[in-house]
């Protein structure tokens, strides 16, 4: 019985510490990507993409070099043309038909191939028509998820993904929108 209670300790106190590293890790990637975005971003170039199967990862079906380009996929209304990280946690996303005012934070999920991938969570009703600090605009960002990669200090791309309808067949895809770093 001791033998038991005492395997039992163990196993919770290794629990306990694997979550605890693991949560600092968690942290020091969001304090890291949060210092590596600061600043302005804006649209270099994008990629639309589809799933062929809920097995297989994307595979890029149109490039757009032109941001005009991409008002042809409406269904993406959320897609990323822009990005302000203003401070710690206050984003302004310029999407495409108005900008969007949230805070975000970072989680990590592992693809369909395996492959881990940054999320960036981004808004959220619970701060819907609050005031922004640092700006004269009022949080208004739905609850959105965009994939976040970073290319280099001054490249990211941005993707959001949906599910479109057309002529009744849906379509599992995402436009990823590939943006430099803009200098003031």
């Amino acid at each position: 019985m001791n033998m038991k209670r005492t395997f039992k300790t163990l196993l919770l106190g290794g629990l306990v510490f694997i979550s605890a590293i693991m949560g600092t890790d968690v942290s020091a990637r969001s304090d890291h990507h949060q210092a590596i975005l600061g600043g302005v971003w804006k649209f270099k170039q994008a990629e639309y993409m589809e799933m062929p199967s809920p097995t297989q990862d994307y595979q890029v079906k149109q490039v757009i070099s032109d941001e005009e380009d991409l008002f042809a996929f409406g269904c993406y209304q959320l897609l990323a043309k822009g990005a302000d990280f203003r401070n710690e946690d206050v984003l302004i996303v310029e999407s495409l038909y108005q900008p969007y005012v949230g805070r975000y934070h970072f989680y990590e999920r592992t693809s369909v191939s395996g492959k881990k991938q940054t999320v960036m969570y981004f808004g959220g009703i619970e701060d819907m028509g609050k005031d922004a600090p640092e700006t004269d605009l009022k949080f208004d960002a739905p609850d959105i998820q965009y994939i976040i990669e970073f290319i280099d200090e001054n490249t990211i791309s941005i993707t959001v993904e949906a599910v479109c309808t057309e002529n009744g067949v849906d379509t599992m895809g995402a436009v990823k929108c590939i943006m430099n770093r803009y200098e003031i």
